[in-house]
């Protein structure tokens, strides 16, 4: 479901930016176990990007683009 609200290239920009690699930044945002380190950098760097909680409508995982130019989980 990811693939289809959170671009390849917006993906990579939070696994970059969070210093992970893309798999890992995909279970961070399916809600899949990640290691502690990796949670808190892909945290911050959601964060940084302007990444906020899904909304109601939206499946577990989901992500969209904000209206501030953000990615929006």
């Amino acid at each position: 479901m990811i693939g289809k609200l959170l671009s390849g290239h917006d993906l990579r920009r939070l696994a970059v930016t969070a210093e992970c690699c893309e798999e890992t930044a995909r279970r961070f945002l399916l809600g899949q176990p990640v290691r502690t380190t990796s949670r808190v950098r892909l945290e911050r760097a959601a964060a940084t990007l302007g990444v906020v909680p899904a909304s109601p409508q939206l499946g577990a995982g989901d992500f969209e683009h904000s209206a501030a130019g953000g990615m929006r989980a």
